[in-house]
């Protein structure tokens, strides 16, 4: 027969550092004690294990060696010591079932916000950056401006921000609260200093969420709205997103993304996250994040930054019309804005096949801190 170990692994810590001689004097007391049960093999009691099996289908437990040995205590020291040893184990293993679901539930959380953003992200095709439909969201989709026959042209570039956080993403009895909360002129975050963050004062309900947007309105039926900025709210799903133009809205400059827009914009809306979440009794730590583009073939990354000459700063045009970079919640364990910007700023970087002087650091981050200086000097705060 053989051991099975006593579940917590702990009694192999028992004899590790006792005498030779004790341990194989242990092994013959618990044999002579055991052998009147049934079949039984003892191979050895050595160094971290204890290789027994008492009776059929039996082990050798803590709880075993407690039963077995304890009308000895008073004559064999040695036999004492690990009866101490034993006792002290016991109170140990009452723990460990606690400390292993504690683990396992943290691990079964996490797997779960990355499958329910694995869905999220499909469905709103903002999963696979190679995808035609790649960033095409319901509200990205009514992106644009109108031509001079009121028809909506869509934007070639469209930048999305966007965070899944545990449902709903406020309790009902504060819908009214969150709204009111909503004010863009006390919704402001840095770098975004001269602008509003929301980019309009009321929002419309398109599809399940409640839209801020900077949109036009065409007047005839059916309305049809269109815009170049929107942050959408679905509260009961969850869900956030922030689309925006990563470029220029003027034709003959379309071929450009400014990064220091693109990353200031991203802390604001990492700010606007946390503040939110904060505000209403959410867990920051269970919002998952991220930062997508398309239409970035054939473009060029400009507005890098300011301690560099630009003559010593090179991108090259990528070949994928599609930019994702994610950061999976991971509940229990928090996160800084400064940490998952740079992380997304480097991404961004790699998709441009950015190269600059070693020895500059992140552009606009420096020791790992976000400082904006080129949104704030060329900029100025403005967004769209």
């Amino acid at each position: 027969m053989k051991l099975r170990k006593d579940p917590s692994g702990a009694i192999e810590l028992l004899l590790w550092d006792m005498p030779a001689a004790d341990v194989e004097r242990i092994t013959k007391t618990v044999l002579s004690e055991v052998e009147s049960s049934g079949p039984v093999s003892i191979t050895h009691i050595a160094g971290n294990a204890v290789n027994c099996a008492i009776g059929s289908g039996a082990s050798l437990t803590a709880r075993d060696l407690l039963a077995v040995l304890e009308d000895r205590v008073d004559s064999d020291p040695v036999i004492r010591e690990l009866l101490a040893r034993l006792s002290r184990l016991q109170s140990l293993d009452a723990e460990l079932p606690e400390r292993r679901t504690a683990a396992q539930e943290a691990e079964e959380a996490a797997q779960r916000a990355a499958n329910r953003l694995a869905r999220e992200l499909a469905a709103r095709n903002l999963a696979d950056n190679r995808s035609p439909d790649f960033g095409k969201t319901k509200y990205a989709k009514r992106l644009g401006l109108p031509n001079e026959r009121q028809q909506l042209v869509p934007m070639q570039m469209v930048g999305t921000f966007f965070a899944l956080t545990t449902a709903p993403l406020i309790a009902d009895q504060a819908k009214q609260q969150l709204l009111s909360w909503m004010d863009r002129n006390q919704r402001r975050y840095k770098p975004i200093d001269d602008c509003f963050f929301l980019p309009g004062p009321m929002p419309d309900l398109i599809s399940r969420a409640h839209v801020w947007h900077n949109g036009h309105r065409n007047r005839f039926f059916p309305m049809v709205s269109s815009y170049t900025t929107y942050v959408a709210l679905e509260l009961e799903e969850g869900y956030v997103e922030y689309g925006f133009c990563p470029g220029s809205f003027f034709e003959q400059d379309n071929d450009m993304v400014y990064y220091a827009k693109v990353i200031g914009g991203f802390v604001a809306f990492l700010s606007f996250l946390r503040h939110l979440t904060e505000t209403f009794g959410g867990d920051p730590s269970a919002i998952s994040v991220g930062l997508a583009m398309r239409g970035t073939t054939g473009t060029r990354l400009r507005c890098i930054s300011k301690r560099v000459m630009e003559h010593h700063l090179g991108s090259a045009t990528p070949e994928e019309d599609g930019f994702r970079w994610v950061n999976v919640a991971t509940p229990g364990t928090d996160w800084s804005v400064d940490r998952l910007a740079r992380q997304a700023a480097l991404d961004l970087l790699d998709h441009w096949s950015y190269t600059g002087p070693a020895w500059a650091d992140t552009p606009e981050f420096t020791d790992g801190k976000y400082t904006g200086d080129y949104y704030r000097a060329d900029f100025h705060g403005q967004w769209y």
